[in-house]
């Protein structure tokens, strides 16, 4: 029912709000900081950590190079085994609410947009990495890193945005300079979209461009655009030509395509792309706190964050560079974000899509 729909959309829009730039710089390196032994007993944690020896992770990133990544890190650093349960941010909020309520905590660490509400299922945490690191090497607003919220909302940045094209099949004088040139009849049934009513990227988009242009979407269902729901089969359709263009794209199920050498490629329209706060918080009563807290806290750190674009993702430190090993990616880095998704564009989209954008875009909600 449309109600569903417009209900799944406004949690969007709650996760998407209050996006602050993130400009990730090539500042030198400096060398990795640690949490000071004397830092609130950090000591004791850590040692409490390795007897748990297991950290259960909700997210909403199904990125195998990242998991691994950090998977051998934590367990050659740390003893500390991971465990990622991957599903939508909508999801796996409800599975926390879900286990709070029965009492039955399963998940350590939910990952995924800002959502004021988990204040109510956080347990309360100060990484060391924020008082250890310098207060300058920090790229995102102080507010996002404040403790007394109860969790820590940005762990890394999602570029938003980018339109992902199949350079055989877009010619480069053909390639879109606005989001308004896809409206151009000649892309008809030639694109996908993630879809809208899932938290994560499709609703992002979905949202931002709606207020940047209020009829956008009745006009993008007359291009007989395809919905996908699984995050891998946008990336996987163009990559293989039978769709030319898509939007909400996750940079990382399209990174290794690029890295194969397929024929695709990204397009930064001239209204630019937006930043999405990523965060992670521990669970109210989480069986594996303590190895919660030493995750949480490495992810803040220099390593931690160069892991971060492993996911396809911006890291909120100045003193990780983009790396250079992916081209594409760094082009988005060097776009300027648009952030627009503030609480004021959130209660603008909320009665946009109340009153305008009913099941009639896309026929979703019907």
């Amino acid at each position: 029912a449309w109600i569903s729909f417009c209900g799944m959309l406004s949690l969007i829009m709650l996760m998407s709000a209050c996006t602050p730039k993130v400009q990730p710089s090539s500042a030198p390196p400096q060398a990795p900081s640690q949490p000071s032994a004397t830092t609130s007993g950090w000591d004791k944690v850590v040692a409490a950590a390795k007897t748990e020896g297991k950290v259960v992770v909700y997210t909403t990133y199904g990125a195998p190079p990242w998991q691994e990544a950090v998977t051998k890190i934590m367990k050659e650093k740390n003893g500390i085994q991971m465990q990622f349960l991957v599903s939508g941010g909508a999801a796996n909020f409800e599975k926390i609410i879900t286990e709070a309520r029965a009492g039955q905590v399963v998940g350590d660490i939910l990952e995924g947009g800002y959502i004021p509400e988990t204040k109510s299922y956080a347990q309360p945490f100060e990484p060391p990495e924020l008082g250890v690191a310098p207060q300058d090497v920090w790229a995102v607003s102080p507010r996002f890193r404040d403790p007394a919220m109860g969790l820590i909302t940005m762990q890394f940045a999602s570029a938003m945005g980018p339109t992902v094209m199949n350079t055989e099949r877009v010619k480069p004088q053909e390639e879109p300079k606005s989001y308004l040139d896809l409206l151009d009849p000649k892309w008809k049934g030639q694109m996908s979209f993630h879809d809208p009513t899932i938290s994560g990227v499709g609703g992002g988009i979905f949202s931002w461009l709606s207020q940047l242009y209020p009829d956008y979407w009745q006009k993008m269902a007359k291009q007989d655009i395809k919905i996908v729901r699984d995050y891998a089969e946008g990336p996987r359709r163009v990559a293989t030509g039978e769709d030319a263009i898509a939007l909400g794209i996750d940079i990382s199920f399209i990174r290794r395509y690029i890295e194969q050498g397929a024929p695709v490629k990204f397009v930064i329209p001239k209204e630019g792309v937006y930043t999405a706060p990523g965060g992670m918080f521990i669970v109210k009563n989480a069986p594996h706190a303590n190895a919660a807290k030493v995750f949480i806290n490495f992810m803040l750190t220099q390593e931690g964050q160069g892991t971060s674009q492993l996911m396809g993702r911006l890291p909120i430190r100045k003193d990780v560079k983009v790396t250079e090993a992916l081209p594409e990616f760094q082009r988005l880095a060097d776009a300027t974000p648009k952030t627009l998704m503030t609480n004021e564009a959130r209660d603008f989209m909320a009665k946009q899509l109340a009153d305008r954008v009913a099941a009639d875009v896309f026929g979703l909600g019907k």
